[in-house]
């Protein structure tokens, strides 16, 4: 029993809280809410971005495949394997005398030994016929060396030097030949000197 000094304790009533706290206590609500909201949405990204990246791997492997079938040998050499010459070789022995800048054309090719045969105009643009003699000869071993730069696989190679309506030289070079000489090098009265085969006509050389 309370006595009559003792104050009696006001009884709390949450109808008597102030209104800050009611607001409070709305947003606190409020922001669980949302938060229970936001996790569920995050976990189908969640799914998603897992498979995306155990996918990722296969896709990998797909695209380095192909490259394994293109790492095939190729042959450095292509052999003539007709009457006539393949036209892809044929092609490169072309371009290789119009490197020359020389009148050098392609004129025949003999299955049964694999040769090739290169028809040359001899320049009469010389003022002398010692001048003449030794531009043929510097043409002679520009051809060759284009040849042997762009690894022309033939058995032989004849040059035909037409000075009109005459021969003036028809001169055979071998495949070894060719290749294990240096024909920008080579002093130019050895051009002929080294062939294999053929013939100059003296009365071209001697004038």
């Amino acid at each position: 029993m309370r006595t009559r000094n003792q104050k009696r304790r006001p009884s709390y009533n949450h109808r008597d809280a102030p209104k800050w706290a009611k607001i409070f206590a709305a947003c606190v609500v409020g922001f669980v809410f949302l938060s229970i909201v936001a996790a569920c949405l995050s976990t189908p990204d969640s799914d998603t971005s897992s498979k995306s990246t155990k996918s990722t791997p296969e896709k990998t492997h797909e695209s380095s495949t192909p490259s394994k079938s293109s790492e095939a040998p190729k042959s450095e050499k292509t052999h003539f394997t007709s009457g006539d010459p393949d036209p892809a070789l044929k092609t490169r022995v072309e371009s290789a005398l119009k490197s020359t800048n020389t009148d050098a054309t392609f004129d025949d090719y003999n299955a049964a030994d694999n040769s090739i045969w290169i028809n040359y105009e001899v320049s009469d643009t010389h003022f002398t016929n010692k001048g003449m003699v030794k531009g043929a000869r510097a043409d002679t071993a520009a051809i060759l060396e284009e040849l042997r730069d762009k690894n022309i696989d033939v058995s032989s190679v004849n040059i035909t030097g037409n000075l009109g309506s005459s021969i003036a030289f028809s001169v055979v070079y071998n495949e070894d030949t060719i290749m294990n000489h240096d024909w920008f090098t080579m002093p130019n009265e050895q051009v002929w000197a080294v062939r294999d085969g053929g013939t100059v006509n003296p009365t071209f050389v001697n004038g």
